[in-house]
Formats: structure tokens, sequence, C-alpha cells
């Protein structure tokens, strides 16, 4: 930090002529003393100080206010710029356009000026921190701790960026590098110089619009021109191509992509060969990068961020934002919905495809028989209903009517089954990995189902094997597993033979990360959760679980709902589902 100038004029010596009691001072001569002491004449009111940071096109300075006694920092141009009127428009617009722009993301601009020696510079708070790109390292977010933490600062960056649209400016250089993540959690998105205004809508007011004092440039000198950074743009900004905000959330999806694997979607030799790929939208799938795939949801949200075209991708960041939010708050794929009471969730005798679980409201379970109104039961929050059917394509046996307005979960088959491919799909990218053999890290096994992992969104833990050292424990598996396969056979024998109808019992480890913490609590104590499954020591610090429906033991933590996923059924059929209901 810069000193502070010795002196008598010095404001702490104003501040000890004032207290001194040997010189008695009358009232307006100590009035006028301390306005001196903090508004000192002879001093300038800025001191610059090291160098924090440099780039292209100037470098940023510690700065010292003398009048606020502000650490601070201060943009300056490096003396090469001043030969291209292009940068030192973009120079002033950043300042402009971030000084309107008041939001605990954005860092705030104090101060726009020049020095004595005729140098422009802006002041702005001085973030201590590190810039996101340093944060991630080029490394995959291959733990849900690590994930669970850059989601939380890309939901953050949605905040700024949203804003920001709603003032009428899209960024155009959304990445990494532009992301600032303070000591204490804070997240600012830097670097608005070449920012642009959006033409004022008749919906919006102008008193909120962010204004543009400056002339603009001639055509000649823009036209054809590309700003930004390839490895993070749009197809439409790499083609010169008019921009609207859907720009900006595709470079979002590009923040995102990056968060998740550890580099941009781009990847070239030049910037003018990741312009190429970017014109295009071409890039791999983000599962190609980790040996453990990335929840499917997350993929999902990405992948729909990258669309190549603007229409297909989300109308909004704070679309895209807030399916990032549900996906940290554990409702994953599932679908809410929203009833208004009067309305009927489900009518007897309809086919029957998928199971809700109450998040608020008040419904009322009834029958007609004879004509009459029959009440069998009412439902609150935590309460499901419609499990049983969800895989039979049955016919209701009652009604379910929404007596005080209702937000629902819906779960339907068609989302489970395809769970269960990708699970398929997981398997056979295990077996042909380019890597080599792949072999488990096995976790405890839940009963009559799948092996857990003790690590990584809930799958398996991967790591390569070797053949030569796991031979004998690789027959021993092989054995072990073909003496469970005849045994599974008989119980799903005995199982057919029961032919009892398929149910369903949806379980602790499902609903965690779909359903709020204290939902699943009422629902396992109303005895509506399936809680007959072991703990996974280890597992993102999820206590054990006792055994028995309805038991009163805890549940796995809140914080690790991100990487719970749905039971990972090997039933393939009606007949297999059936086995497992009776085999609970």
């Amino acid at each position: 930090m810069p000193g502070r100038r010795p002196g008598g004029s010095s404001p702490s010596a104003a501040l000890e002529r004032l207290f001194d009691r040997d010189s008695p001072l009358s009232y307006e001569e100590r009035l006028e003393a301390l306005i001196r002491a903090a508004l000192p004449d002879q001093v300038p009111r800025l001191s610059f100080g090291d160098e924090l940071a440099r780039g292209g096109m100037g470098s940023v300075r510690l700065a010292f206010d003398e009048v606020l006694q502000r650490r601070m920092a201060a943009k300056v141009m490096h003396a090469k710029t001043y030969d291209h009127l292009m940068l030192v428009h973009g120079f002033l617009r950043e300042a402009q356009v971030t000084g309107q722009l008041d939001h605990p993301n954005i860092v705030p601009i104090h101060e726009l000026g020049r020095d004595e020696q005729g140098q422009l510079y802006f002041t702005m708070k001085l973030v201590e921190g590190q810039s996101l790109k340093a944060l991630i390292g080029g490394e995959p977010a291959t733990d849900h701790e690590r994930l669970f933490h850059r989601l939380e600062i890309f939901v953050k960056v949605c905040d700024a960026l949203s804003f920001a649209h709603s003032r009428g400016v899209i960024h155009c250089d959304i990445k990494s590098a532009n992301v600032m993540v303070g000591a204490y959690g804070q997240v600012y998105l830097m670097d608005w110089g070449g920012a642009q205004i959006l033409p004022l809508r008749s919906s919006e007011d102008e008193a909120h619009w962010v204004r543009d004092a400056l002339p603009p440039l001639p055509p000649s000198e823009t036209d054809g021109l590309v700003f930004g950074t390839p490895s993070y743009m749009s197809p439409e900004q790499a083609n010169s191509h008019p921009l609207d905000e859907r720009a900006d959330v595709f470079s979002m999806g590009a923040l995102l992509y990056e968060m998740m694997v550890g580099k941009p979607p781009y990847q070239a030799r030049t910037a003018m060969d990741a312009l190429i790929l970017a014109r295009e939208a071409k890039f791999a799938s983000p599962d190609s990068h980790v040996a453990v795939p990335f929840p499917r949801e997350l993929v999902r949200i990405v992948t729909r961020a990258l669309r190549r075209d603007p229409d297909d991708r989300y109308p909004s960041v704070a679309a895209l934002q807030a399916d990032i939010v549900r996906l940290l708050r554990g409702s994953g794929s599932f679908q809410t919905v929203r009833f208004a009471a009067g309305d009927h969730v489900i009518r007897e005798g309809e086919i029957g495809d998928a199971a809700y679980i109450v998040l608020a409201g008040r419904l009322e379970v009834y029958k007609l028989e004879a004509g009459h109104h029959v009440s069998l039961r009412w439902l609150g929050p935590g309460d499901v209903f419609g499990e049983t059917l969800i895989f039979a394509a049955s016919r209701r046996t009652a009604s379910v009517l929404v007596v005080e307005d209702a937000t629902l979960t819906k779960i339907t088959s068609d989302l489970i089954e395809e769970e269960l491919t990708f699970d398929e799909a997981v398997d056979g990218r295990v077996r042909a990995h380019p890597r080599g053999p792949l072999r488990r890290r096995r976790g405890p096994r839940v009963a009559d189902g799948p092996r857990r992992g003790p690590a990584g969104f809930g799958r398996a833990a991967l790591r390569p094997a070797d053949p030569a050292a796991d031979e004998l424990g690789r027959r021993e598996r092989d054995h072990r597993h073909r003496r469970a396969a005849r045994r599974e056979h008989r119980r799903q024998r005995h199982a057919r033979d029961a032919a009892g109808p398929p149910r369903l019992t949806l379980d602790a480890g499902w609903l965690h990360g779909h359903v709020p913490w204290d939902m699943l609590q009422s629902a396992c104590q109303r005895g509506h959760v399936d809680r007959d499954m072991p703990g996974r020591p280890g597992h993102f610090g999820a206590p054990d679980l006792p055994r028995g429906t309805g038991s009163a033991g805890r549940l796995p933590t809140p914080s690790a709902s991100l990487s719970w996923r749905l039971t990972r059924a090997r039933a393939g059929s009606r007949a297999a589902l059936a086995a497992r209901a009776a085999g609970r």
C-alpha cells in the first residue's frame, strides 16, 4: 500500500493540531481545521502503488485514496494503447458501463479521470482473491465438493449477468479469467470493455436502462470485427452476426463446461482455429474428458446452453440459473408441477404413469361409490401417492383433489427408464475405456441391488487395473458372482410364482436429492419411504442408515444431495420389478 506522505499537511498532523490542548482554538477555527484534516488542500487525493496485474491493453495497480483512507485498484492503459482509438473507446466505455451496473457481483467503479501526466485511469474496489481460471487450474471437477463449490460460483455469475441483461447490457466476453473469486465468498464478473448496449425495449423503464454517453465509432472501423475470446464464443458472435442475451447464455454454457472438465469447449492451437470451431459449435461431450460421468441433469443443462441455434438454448440466463439452482437443491430432472385449489391431480379410472410427492399444499384422496363421494385420506407435505402404478399401466383406483394450492414433484416412468438406459451405457463405456481394462472400487452392497461406490456422484469410482496382480481376486469375484446369480434366479422364480401386482416402493436414497430435506424426513416418518438400505461410509460424510422401513434413524446429510442418483435397478421387465418388490 502506498505510504502516507510525511509533513505538516498530512491529515494525521492536522488532527494533532486540532486536538492540541496547548493551542486553544475558537469553534470556527476548530471546525475549519476538522474539515481540512479530512480534505487536505496540498495532498494529492490518489497515490499509486505496485502493479497487481498486467494485460495486453493495460495494467491494474494498487491505489490509495487519501480522503476516504481507502485502498483501491486502479486500471490504467499502456502507452501503446493510445495509438488505437477503438481500444481507448473500450476503456472509457468499460468504466461508464460498469459504473452504472450496481450489483453485489459486479465490481463497483469509484472514479474515472486523468493523472498528473494526463494518463487515463479508473478506480474500483480492490478484490483480494484469485481468478476463476486460477481456481479451476485446468482440473476437472471429479469430486462432489469441488463441483458443488464451482456451481455455487456459477450461480453468482448468473446473478450478475441477469442483472446486466435487465439493464440492456450483454457482456460478450464471459470467461473464467474475467471472474474474480474473493477470499470470503465474493464473486465478481469483471471486464465489461467489450459489452454491447441493446436498444431500449418498449416494455422497459428508460431510467433503468444503461446509457451510452460516448460517440459511436464509425461502421468502417467496426464492421466484420469479432470481439471476445474464441474458446467461449457463440456461433453468432464468431460469425460477427447481431447478438442478443442468448449469446451470453452460450458463453455461460462454455464457462459451465470449463467448470466441469477443467477447460473450455474449444481446444485449438491458435485463436483462429478456435474461432473456426466456434463458428460450427463443435466440441466434445463433457463425459468424454473424465472416467466417471457427470450427473445426467448437469450434462443436459450444459448441452442445452451450448446449442448452436440460439432458439434451442435457454431463453435467458435466469432460466439457465434456475436449472442449476434446482440441481443444487436436489430436485434433479424431475418436474415440479403446481395445481390450484379445486383441480384434480389424478382421476379414478385414468391410466397411471407417474408418481407424485407433495411439496406444499393439501389434497384429498377419494372414491365414488354408488355416486357418493367417499373420502379415503388427506395428503400434505411429504406424502407420496401414485407410486404403485408408476411402471404398470393400470387404471387409478381413486381420485386426488387439490384442497389448497399445491406444489408437487412429478416422477414419471419415462425418466426412470431413461436413467436405467443411461446406466447400461455407462457400463458399456467402462468396459471399452480407451485407457485399458478398468475395475470398480467396490462399495457396500445395497440389499439385493447394485453395488454403491464410495465416491463420484453416486457411481463406483474407476481406476486402471493391474491384470497380473488381480488374477486371483478376479477368479474369486467371478465365483461369487455366479453363486449370487444362481441365488437371484431362484428368488425371481419364487417371486413369479407369487404373481403379485407390480409395486414400487420409493427409498430414501432415491428421493434424497429430489425433494426438500424436511419433506423427505416427513415422508419417512409417515412410512411412505423405504429406508431398508445400509449406509455408505465415506460417501461425502453420509452417516450409516438403520435398516427397516419407517425407522427413526438419520438420513444422509443434505450436502450430498447432488451426488445421490436414482436407484439403479437391473430388472428389465415387469416380472423382475415384481420380484424386487416381493423380495423387500
